[in-house]
Order: structure tokens, then C-alpha cells, then sequence
């Protein structure tokens, strides 16, 4: 997709093979990557890995990550915003869990390669749809988030979230199901994302 590589007035990283090796250094990439990224039931890994499954679901990973942008995919001539969530947390193990939620906050975005807002800008919700990842397993001892069928995925139209949610920073798992249930946005499974965000996106 030339959306996804496309880096305005910025050299594209180059992307790494995991069989590459360290100079000097008795590793290679893929050896690095294992030992930085193999926990995803982390929140913070759990989320950069939700991005790549959407990415992969909408044949967006032929480049690599764009980390500080202001949503993180465009497909189509829309803009996605990604948001991840998981009942399985391996920090919480023995201990009472808070409900599973996703953010849902308004930012001031920043243009790629600028180091600063545009003067005035507004807090908005940059993207044309949210996608709300859940890996649904509850046992941090046993859960596979490399497993597709353990992830369900709620596709909600960012007009859609204005309208009900205004400025509300977050919004738990639970209110997402009952507004799923009041047809607001798509419930999927891995197999069927990309149908529902070209639904909810108007791309049929």
C-alpha cells in the first residue's frame, strides 16, 4: 500500500530481515526482536502488535511502523486509529483486575517530521474509524495472542464516537458491547476485519 510508505519529506527507515546480524555482536535482528518484544500480553506490546494484525488484515506491512503520526494506518484514503486491549495480564497475575477499557481521547496532532502543532490547533480525534482490538483469553499462564482466534475486533466510525462519547477520554469493553448490541459498530473476528472496516469506512 503506498499510504503506508509513503513518508512526506522524511527518509523511510529501512526494514530489517530477522536473519540480519549485529556487527560485532554474535545476534542477530530476529534475536533482538525475541528478546525486546516476545511478552505481548504487556499493554505496550500488546498494542504495537494490535496494530500490526489490523496491518496485516488490510495488507499494510509491507513497510515498516510509523510511530509518532497521528493515526496509525491509512488505507484506502482513510485514516484508522488502533486500540488495544486484553482480559489476560500477565503484571495483574494474583490480583484484582481493572475492567478492560480503550482510549478514546482527543489529541492535538502533530504532522509528521513537524516538532510542533500547528498555532490554534484544535483536540481532535484524527482518524475516520477506531479499531478496538480484544485478545480475549483470560489465563496469562496459558493465552496464545499469536492465535487470531483468541482476538475480537470492534470497528466503530469516529463520527460515531463523537456523537456518543464527546470528549470522554476512555470507554470500557463493556459499554462497547452494548452499543454493538444497538448496532453503533461491527463486532468481527480476524477473518472478517477488513469487511467491516470497509463497512463501517463506507469502502464497500
Amino acid at each position: 500500500m503506498v499510504e503506508e510508505t509513503d513518508w512526506p519529506d522524511v527518509t523511510p527507515p529501512r526494514k530489517l530481515s530477522s536473519n540480519e546480524r549485529l556487527i560485532g555482536c554474535d545476534a542477530s535482528v530476529g534475536d533482538f526482536w525475541a528478546w525486546s518484544y516476545s511478552d505481548i500480553l504487556l499493554n505496550i506490546e500488546r498494542a504495537v502488535f494490535a496494530e500490526f494484525i489490523v496491518g496485516s488484515a488490510l495488507g499494510l506491512t509491507d513497510g515498516t511502523r510509523r510511530t509518532w503520526d497521528c493515526v496509525d494506518h491509512k488505507y484506502r484514503g482513510k485514516k484508522i486509529e488502533v486500540k488495544a486491549t486484553g482480559l489476560a495480564q500477565r503484571w495483574r497475575e494474583g490480583k484484582k483486575r481493572s475492567p478492560p477499557s480503550f482510549d478514546i481521547a482527543k489529541h492535538v496532532c502533530v504532522k509528521w517530521g513537524e516538532p510542533y502543532a500547528e498555532p490554534g490547533a484544535q483536540a481532535v480525534r484524527s482518524a475516520d474509524c477506531y479499531v478496538f482490538c480484544v485478545h480475549a483469553e483470560t489465563d496469562s499462564k496459558t493465552a496464545n495472542p499469536l492465535d487470531m482466534s483468541k482476538w475480537k475486533f470492534f470497528v466503530m466510525a469516529t463520527e460515531t464516537i463523537n456523537e456518543i462519547f464527546g470528549y470522554q477520554k476512555s470507554v470500557a469493553l463493556s459499554v462497547l458491547k452494548k452499543h454493538y448490541e444497538m448496532k453503533h459498530c461491527i463486532k468481527t473476528d480476524f477473518e472478517g476485519l477488513r469487511k467491516a472496516i470497509d463497512a463501517v469506512l463506507g469502502l464497500d
